[in-house]
């Protein structure tokens, strides 16, 4: 654990003892944690924050500084044929260990777009493997925990990642390239890269939405990495009993640490003040699911095994399917035209019929005199 993380417990430890004699000197007694658990749910938020910086700090010295060759290069040979067992296992088989940019270099091209939710994978598989908790659990627990919460894990660690960066010029993706806010088509090569562009740019806008409740509340780094912890443990109704149990345990102490820790940020605020701006917080989970859902079709394009290739294979055999259905429809419709025309011909060539169902009327050639 580092330095300033032991400092601010300290810290924070002395602003509760003076806060306990202020209110025994006033008599106005405020609703506060016990000294033991608060000491606790401090721990727990320092630990959090030491293993987000552990996480962030860790890079390979190789990829320090990649560049568009890297990228294309990477993006073809990582993390395809990873099963999701495999990647939390070993994460570096995802994607490198690629020090994050955040800066906007140059323009973003789709491999870009993949290879750094690669690398966001292994970002976020690393902070949940230096989570005791998490190590508890079952491989299948932690699969299922990461299917349903993975994507919504990565939004937030990219508002967390990006808060104080000014987004004018458009919207960082971590290696030094960025969706600029407008669109110039003829920087794109072809129609498939501007539809990438515009898919991104949209998915994001949704996500700088997601984020003002953030910028309102005032979420700091500590904050940020109980709501980050707490989104990883949700969805837990199908796992084992024993993985639900650890979930549960790891949520209720993760929600009074948030408590607690208000208690100290927040010491002068009233309790209804305090309740009201963690419910405030609470509420921003619901608000990322319902998010991720209204755009599974962009998720499902950028999770990260094996889905772009699925998306891609349906696309093609949907395409192939079209194909074939008009292809059939016109084949019908000349083998439809052709029995029309042979029977508008037969009928010229046979016999004339009168009206009278009784009366032969022989076809005769006029002969002129």
């Amino acid at each position: 654990m580092r330095v300033e993380s032991l400092c601010d417990t300290r810290k924070s430890n002395a602003k509760l003892n003076e806060l306990k004699s202020e209110e025994l000197d006033s008599g106005d007694i405020k609703v506060l944690p016990c000294h033991e658990t608060h000491k606790q749910s401090l721990n727990l938020i320092d630990f959090l924050v030491s293993m987000s910086r552990i996480c962030n700090d860790n890079f390979d010295p190789n990829y320090e500084h990649i560049t568009l060759e890297d990228t294309i290069k990477l993006d073809k040979i990582y993390g395809r044929n990873i099963s999701l067992e495999e990647g939390l296992h070993f994460p570096d088989r995802v994607a490198p260990r690629i020090k994050f940019r955040w800066t906007c270099e140059r323009t973003i091209i789709k491999e870009d777009l993949t290879f750094m939710w690669y690398r966001v994978f292994v970002q976020i598989a690393d902070f949940a493997n230096l989570l005791p908790q998490f190590r508890q659990l079952i491989i299948t627990d932690q699969c299922q925990l990461f299917r349903h919460n993975f994507a919504v894990m990565s939004w937030v660690y990219y508002l967390q990642e990006t808060k104080n960066i000014n987004r004018k010029l458009g919207i960082p993706f971590g290696n030094g390239s960025y969706a600029p806010m407008n669109i110039d088509e003829f920087e794109y090569k072809c129609d498939k890269e501007i539809s990438t562009f515009k898919q991104v740019k949209k998915f994001y806008s949704k996500l700088d939405r997601i984020y003002q409740p953030f910028l309102e509340l005032d979420v700091d780094e500590k904050e940020f990495c109980i709501f980050k912890t707490l989104l990883l443990f949700q969805f837990e109704e199908n796992l084992s009993d024993e993985g639900r149990k650890i979930c549960h345990r790891i949520n209720d102490s993760l929600i009074e640490a948030l408590w607690v820790y208000q208690s100290i940020r927040f010491s002068e605020s009233s309790y209804e003040e305090r309740a009201k701006r963690q419910s405030k917080i609470l509420l921003i989970i619901p608000k990322i699911n319902h998010a991720i859902q209204m755009e599974s079709d962009l998720t499902l394009l950028m999770s990260v095994f094996d889905l772009p290739l699925a998306l891609a294979k349906a696309k093609a055999k949907n395409k192939t399917k079209d194909k074939a259905k008009t292809k059939a429809k016109a084949k019908a419709k000349d083998k439809a035209m052709t029995k029309t025309k042979d029977k508008a011909k037969s009928k010229s060539d046979s016999p004339a019929y009168s009206d009278s169902p009784v009366t032969y009327i022989p076809k005769t050639k006029v002969v002129e005199e």
